[in-house]
């Protein structure tokens, strides 16, 4: 009799260790997924695009910011015009090339109507 005792007391222990060890995993299961969900709900410092285009009704291109051959860029475009070529871009110039910046705007024909070109030696055309 002494060892049916012995085994229903034991048998008891495991049951209450099983219980605690489910209650355990419950609760880990439930930091993990606040955890998760906590770190899904915060909003990024910073976006990295390599292009980002944006579109007008009709999907067209609107502005387009890009960084061709390392060097910022943003062109817009008006939408009403069939040719498909920016009307004013601002961008960066390669050293190689006098370096700076250009800013340039063409007028309805797609003719360059206006070119401002500021180089690093401090040089400025207009043209």
């Amino acid at each position: 009799m002494g060892s049916e005792r012995e085994l229903v007391v034991c048998m008891a222990r495991l049951e209450r260790q099983v219980r605690r060890l489910r209650l355990c995993l419950v609760a880990l299961a439930v930091l993990c997924a606040t955890v998760f969900l906590a770190g899904a709900a915060v909003s990024p410092h910073s976006l990295k695009l390599r292009e980002l285009y944006i579109l007008d009704e009709q999907g067209q291109m609107g502005v387009k910011i890009h960084a061709p051959g390392g060097l910022g860029a943003m062109s817009f475009w008006d939408t009403n015009m069939k040719k498909s070529i920016p009307q004013i871009s601002i961008g960066c110039i390669a050293a190689g090339e006098g370096g700076g910046t250009q800013v340039f705007m063409k007028n309805a024909r797609g003719e360059r109507a206006v070119n401002i070109v500021a180089q690093e030696k401090g040089n400025i055309h207009t043209w």
